[in-house]
Parts: structure tokens; sequence; C-alpha cells
């Protein structure tokens, strides 16, 4: 954090409740989550990340990499370093279920492929929403992590140009 506090402002807290925060904040009124990377509408490669201070208290949700509502979201990370215990002093990604505050008005969700597994701590694994169509017996919950899991596979995607009368997609699960 910076040493430029800004002007003191009223905010909205976790719980609704309002208070004069000690700081400028981005969003004004509304404190949403804060991040380090906050993925959206797009693919994502970053290598060499350094990121510092990323912990839920009653006044926030943090995380060092978080989601924005979208879509078609995948990234690829490497390299990364983080100077805080995950869990206990912080967390290392948030996602946010849609039905929390601050969450906007959507679900926060993406695919991020931990390359050298600097992030998850297994190489080649893949952060994904803890949903059962993402999620088989081989991933991995984080708690901290909101509603994030971490599996070994390896995800694909399709995108369809055509809009809603492009291709009709049919896509199965043979694993469980």
């Amino acid at each position: 954090e910076s040493d430029n506090l800004g002007q003191p402002n009223e905010v909205r807290l976790r719980n609704g409740s309002k208070v004069m925060w000690h700081r400028s904040t981005p969003n004004g009124f509304r404190m949403s989550p804060i991040a380090g990377l906050e993925f959206y509408d797009g693919w994502v490669y970053a290598d060499h990340n350094i990121f510092s201070d990323f912990y839920d208290d009653e006044f926030k949700v943090a995380g060092g990499i978080t989601f924005k509502g979208m879509r078609n979201i995948k990234g690829w990370f490497s390299n990364s370093f983080f100077d805080y215990k995950d869990g206990s002093e912080g967390n290392y990604v948030k996602g946010i279920p849609k039905t929390s505050y601050g969450s906007r008005n959507g679900e926060r969700r993406g695919l991020v492929h931990d390359v050298d597994g600097t992030i998850t701590g297994w190489p080649a694994s893949t952060i994904v929403p803890d949903r059962p169509f993402f999620t088989s017996s081989l991933c991995d919950p984080r708690e901290n992590w909101g509603n994030m899991s971490v599996c070994p596979h390896y995800y694909g995607s399709l995108q369809d140009k055509g809009g809603y009368n492009g291709g009709n997609y049919i896509v199965a699960r043979d694993d469980v």
C-alpha cells in the first residue's frame, strides 16, 4: 500500500453498514474486492509477477488474482511470487459467488493455467470455478479462494462467431 492515503471517504462494509474510511478508495462509496490482477474479457499471459498483502478483513475481500464477471477468459501464469502465505496471511486467488456483496452482476470465474505451479503448488494445473461441470474428484477446492478449485486437467474452449443462430454444441463429460 502507498503512503499516499488521499482523502477519507464513506464506504459500505461487507456487512452492508456505512463507515468513514481512513483513505480514498477506487470506487468511492462501494468497497469492491481488492485485486492485484483482475481478469476481464480476454486472454492473459502473466510472467514474473509479485503479489503482496491481499488479505480479507472486516472491511474488504481481496485476492492477488481475481475475476470480473466475464466470458471467454483464459490465463497463463508462470513465475508468480507471493510475499505472504496463502490462507493464513492472504489469498493468492479470490473468486466471489454472485450473491456476495461486491460481486457486481456476475460470478467471478475464469480458467487460469498455472504453468509451473507457483500459484497452486501443482505444475500444469488449472484454476477453475468450483462447480460440477468444471471439477472432478481429482480437483482440490480452495476454501479461502471463494468458489475456486485447482484441477490437474487441461481445458479447451469453443468460440462461435455466429451469435444465437450459430452452431449447436453439446459438451459432455465421460469421467462422472
